[in-house]
């Protein structure tokens, strides 16, 4: 049986470390499959247990670790090697040529340049001079990285794919509409265009202040910042601020419509989530949110900082009950199509035995 390697750094909460663990969920039936990791947390071991992955942990300083890595690929030379963060793609890859592994792929799993510029001339070269082909779950990245010089004609795009929860809002009888945000709270999220759209969004149309209810799930540096912005004006009964490090599955069951307001953005993962629990969904027209948002259709898509043509968008939903059934059963639908396990799977399939 063919054996699959997947390298990532951690398995800390965060959408590379969610994908990673699905990729090796789904090829564990078929191929012998490893994920190595430098260092493996506790948040996905309930995930990683029920499934009976292959977790294996380099431990050690970092010339200990990376001389373990050379012996595992030199033991294991038809391995097929998925990287899955740009200091994988720079020793997994360089690594991996040396040993002489089948097939090694490099993964760039953001749109956004979130290392430092000589990391990324780093990842460049190994990227383009020794991996097979490198793999971006976005357009947007691939168009990044296409003008700071990655190979274009080496890139391939596979969209993350997201399992269907066993939920059903059919029986919804909430006493609120429930707008959820999901992120780290980090500038380029664009969490202040939320903010400022509700409050719009309450003083255009004051009767639904004992209606909505605003839930922002996440953390970071400007939590201080935000929670500042929020008292200063005057959302605190309405807007709620709750940790994402913890289980969030519980909000996207009893939330309503999805709101997204990134300055920049690769493909979503927590828009995905929130269409897999059959939400409509507001977001700024960026990165390769068009793949998941279709106008009219599912939700809204709005210009960048634009929280007046948000804040509309959202009442469209709020106001009208068809719309907001018709949105939540489109999203359903078009996540089924086109972002399921099965779609996911075939594309590395494909790469697993081209």
């Amino acid at each position: 049986m063919r054996r699959i390697s997947i390298f990532i750094s951690n398995l800390n909460r965060g959408g590379a470390e969610k994908q990673a663990l699905l990729l090796a969920k789904y090829l564990t039936p078929y191929f012998e499959t490893d994920i190595l990791t430098f260092y493996p947390g506790n948040q996905y071991k309930e995930f990683i247990e029920k499934n009976d992955l292959s977790i294996i942990a380099l431990k050690g300083l970092v010339i200990r670790k990376l001389y373990d890595l050379y012996k595992y690929f030199k033991k294991n030379t038809d391995t097929v090697l998925f990287n899955y963060s740009p200091i994988n793609n720079i020793f997994g890859t360089i690594i991996g040529k040396i040993a002489g592994i089948s097939k090694n792929y490099c993964g760039i799993r953001s749109a956004n340049f979130v290392i430092q510029y000589y990391k990324i001339i780093i990842q460049k070269f190994a990227c383009n001079k020794y991996s097979d082909l490198i793999i971006t779950n976005s357009y947007e990245s691939l168009k990044k990285y296409g003008e700071v010089g990655f190979k274009l004609n080496k890139f391939k795009v596979i969209h993350n794919c997201v399992e269907l929860p066993d939920f059903n809002r059919i029986n919804d009888r909430s006493q609120y509409i429930n707008i959820l945000t999901v992120s780290r709270f980090i500038k380029f999220k664009g969490i202040e265009c939320s903010i400022k759209a509700v409050e719009y969004l309450l003083t255009r149309y004051p009767q639904l202040r004992s209606k909505v209810k605003f839930r922002l799930v996440g953390y970071g540096f400007l939590e201080t910042e935000i929670e500042s912005l929020i008292s200063e004006l005057k959302l605190n009964d309405v807007i709620t601020i709750y940790n994402g490090k913890e289980d969030i599955t519980r909000h996207y069951k009893e939330s309503h419509i999805y709101l997204s307001t990134s300055l920049t953005e690769g493909l979503s993962n927590s828009i995905m989530e929130a269409m897999s629990f059959s939400m409509p969904v507001v977001a700024t027209d960026v990165g390769d949110n068009r793949f998941l948002i279709k106008e009219g259709i599912n939700g809204y898509l709005c210009k960048v900082n634009d929280y007046i043509s948000v804040a509309e968008s959202l009442y469209n939903i709020i106001s009208n009950v068809d719309i907001r059934k018709r949105f939540s059963s489109m999203s359903l639908n078009l996540i089924k199509d086109n972002f399921s396990p099965d779609v996911f799977i075939n594309e590395y399939f494909k790469l697993i035995e081209a």
